[in-house]
């Protein structure tokens, strides 16, 4: 990393906290929407992250892709005690995963939603931690897209 690129993501987490700092200071209320993946699934970013996890000898998913935790780290560091809760959102499509242009233009009629709540509480302190429970979460998520997809429905629990 040359150090203009380190300068440059020092200010960006600086600028991060600040702005979660005025949020938790001025007690504004705050929904967060927060894309961990980073991107949209197609087959070939599901075949890279397919590889990478073997690489870091990590389950290989089946329908997502694997999270990025800094943001997410960031984030319930900067809110915490700000937040209540962390929901946990997944989406399936019933005629397979559209692209974007699909979905824009009304390919899908019908989605699945299954919804899990995390009291901000019981989630770990340390971004080491956080980490591993994102990755947790998204493997759990992997679990429910496989059951959805070979049974047409979520699990009922």
């Amino acid at each position: 990393m040359d150090r203009n690129t380190f300068h440059f993501l020092l200010d960006h987490r600086e600028q991060i906290r600040r702005t979660f700092d005025r949020l938790v200071g001025d007690r504004v209320p705050v929904h967060l929407v927060s894309f961990a993946e980073g991107t949209r699934l197609t087959r070939a970013k599901l075949a890279a992250a397919q590889a990478y996890a073997g690489e870091q000898r990590l389950e290989a998913p089946r329908h997502t892709l694997i999270p990025r935790s800094k943001g997410f780290s960031a984030s319930v560091e900067g809110l915490r005690g700000h937040l209540d809760a962390i929901y946990d959102i997944t989406i399936a499509y019933e005629k397979g995963v559209p692209t974007l242009r699909q979905f824009i233009e009304g390919f899908v009629e019908c989605v699945h939603i299954h919804v899990r709540r995390f009291p901000i509480d019981e989630l770990p302190e340390s971004v080491a931690d956080l980490r591993r429970w994102l990755l947790d979460r998204w493997r759990e998520k992997d679990d429910l897209l496989e059951h959805y997809y070979t049974t047409g429905s979520f699990p009922e629990s």
